[in-house]
């Protein structure tokens, strides 16, 4: 399976689970008719910010796992980004067909400081994911470079003994 459509579709089913636990909070606070008010929006975005961290942080450790290049790295980091505005302006226009966010409210530094949150802790697992790259790439040059230097040092053993011996 192709990386891109691999990440796709973890993405897609990501969004599942992450959308889940705020409409259930939405509808439990519809129950108890309380759904109108600003307690609503705060509500739904805070489960909304830490759903969509424990699932993206989760999904950023399988990876991690799988020995990610450089190239993939950014994309993936490229994809989590476009992902999470994504979610986030779902769930706004969510809030607004169920007419609960209302512009007179304004809660865009709320939304936006909850969504620098997400970015930041996934920004800062990426940095951890490249870094480990990093360490991997050093490491094979090292090797490399430790086998050139054994075999010149062999050479040069070798040509000594060979003139030492048949001069």
């Amino acid at each position: 399976m192709d990386f891109n459509t691999l990440i796709d579709d973890a993405l897609t089913a990501a969004s599942t689970h992450i959308n889940r636990e705020p409409r259930n909070k939405l509808a439990q606070l519809n129950r108890a008719k309380n759904l109108t008010t600003t307690h609503a929006i705060t509500e739904s975005f805070s489960i909304l910010t830490e759903e969509t961290k424990n699932e993206l942080l989760m999904l950023l450790d399988n990876l991690a796992h799988t020995n990610l290049g450089f190239l993939q790295i950014k994309a993936v980091k490229s994809k989590l980004q476009s992902f999470i505005v994504g979610e986030y302006q779902n769930h706004k226009e969510h809030l607004v067909k169920m007419r609960i966010y209302r512009d007179e409210y304004n809660f865009n530094d709320f939304i936006q400081k909850e969504l620098n949150d997400v970015l930041s802790a996934i920004e800062i697992k990426i940095c951890i994911i490249n870094q480990a790259a990093k360490n991997r790439m050093y490491k094979a040059i090292w090797e490399v470079s430790r086998i050139v230097v054994t075999a010149v040092i062999g050479g040069i053993m070798g040509a000594y003994i060979k003139s030492w011996i048949a001069p």
